[in-house]
């Protein structure tokens, strides 16, 4: 059976979806929607884009009746309908026997960097689009926040190979491709972080991950949305 997913046309937080589907071996789709800029409008303004091609989908009958929580991303397997990023790497992770086999300590590292993972990711991204740190403050920003939370999970990579440790789980996915963001942002940020730079070399070698991030499906950019200050085009052009 193949899964469906539905997303923004962006890697924003579906990317890690897309990379343990294609490390699984999965048969599956996905469907894009796309947000407009209104006629003449200021793109920095979140409310000048209609956003009608997912939301007129999300009104409808099937989505609201067959989703707890309907939003995007989503995933369609058979009777399974699933939203939020984080449920859908632990269905896929259960479904195709990836980290299910974990020791107490395993367990717990891998919940704890889950957590703060997605902590840090909203906090970047939340810079990115400039609603929750103006993207003019990036330089404080990043200097005063992200490289000390980037040194924290610096040092709880040592000696790992894996967030779990000698084990691949789907936090490790969730971790990439966020990685992967900031550093097409600014690599720098990654100065003197060993363990991470190797935890993101190791993980883009596995033969699955390396052929999918070679191949035409993998999508570089854009990291977010079209409105974003920073990552809302294929080509991830730095204006500063």
């Amino acid at each position: 059976m193949t899964i469906e997913v539905g997303y923004w046309n962006i890697r924003g937080l579906i990317g890690g979806v897309r990379l343990m589907l294609e490390y699984a071996g999965a048969d599956w789709n996905e469907t894009f929607y796309e947000a407009h800029l209104k006629e003449n409008a200021d793109r920095k303004d979140f409310t000048n884009w209609d956003r009608s091609e997912w939301t007129n989908v999300k009104a409808t009958a099937e989505f609201q009746d067959g989703f707890a929580f309907p939003n995007l991303p989503y995933l369609v397997d058979g009777d399974v309908r699933i939203s939020q990023s984080t449920a859908m790497l632990k269905y896929i992770a259960r479904k195709f026997d990836i980290g299910q086999k974990l020791s107490d300590t395993e367990s717990w590292r891998v919940d704890q960097a889950a957590d703060q993972i997605v902590d840090v990711r909203g906090g970047f991204v939340g810079l990115c689009y400039g609603f929750r740190t103006p993207f003019a403050q990036r330089e404080t920003y990043c200097e005063n926040t992200l490289k000390p939370q980037l040194k924290q999970l610096d040092r709880y990579m040592a000696g790992n190979n894996f967030v779990a440790g000698e084990t691949l789980s789907y936090v490790d996915f969730m971790f990439w491709e966020i990685l992967d963001h900031m550093e097409l942002f600014d690599a720098s940020l990654f100065d003197g972080l060993d363990n991470i730079k190797a935890f993101k070399k190791r993980f883009a070698e596995l033969p699955k991950i390396a052929a999918y991030i070679l191949s035409d499906k993998f999508m570089r950019g854009p990291c977010n949305n079209k409105m974003a200050s920073w990552g809302g085009d294929k080509d991830l052009k730095r204006t500063w």
